[in-house]
């Protein structure tokens, strides 16, 4: 994977707390795959192993912080997990007021034997 250049800025209260550059990035990733298929006591998964080795490699890598930057990052995490608890809570109590629904089974019409037959002749 190759990039050329990426530039990311935060912001938070209508100020920048935190800007960065990255260019020029190379990213050259090669799986290994260890995997034993000759017994068949073990599952799949206990006798394999995936590697992935990476190289990383930027000409220009900088980041640019405030003196607000950490307690600002502070808020904004405090802020997302209150965010995110209240949507599950709110889910929760969404959910909880459904409740189990019994299954119906589709009804089919039943048929009058005698009386279809007298139809067909």
């Amino acid at each position: 994977i190759t990039m050329g250049s990426t530039e990311a800025r935060l912001d938070y209260m209508g100020s920048s707390i935190l800007m960065g550059i990255f260019s020029n990035a190379d990213l050259q990733l090669q799986d290994e795959w260890k995997v034993n298929l000759c017994t068949t006591e073990a599952s799949l998964s206990e006798k394999s192993e995936i590697f992935v080795h990476g190289d990383l490699q930027w000409d220009i890598f900088q980041v640019i912080i405030s003196r607000s930057t950490t307690p600002d990052l502070i808020k904004i995490g405090m802020k997302l997990q209150e965010f995110f608890t209240q949507q599950f809570d709110t889910s929760k109590r969404a959910l909880s007021t459904w409740g189990p629904v019994p299954y119906m089974p589709p009804k089919t019409p039943v048929i009058n034997m005698d009386k279809g037959a007298a139809e067909l002749c």
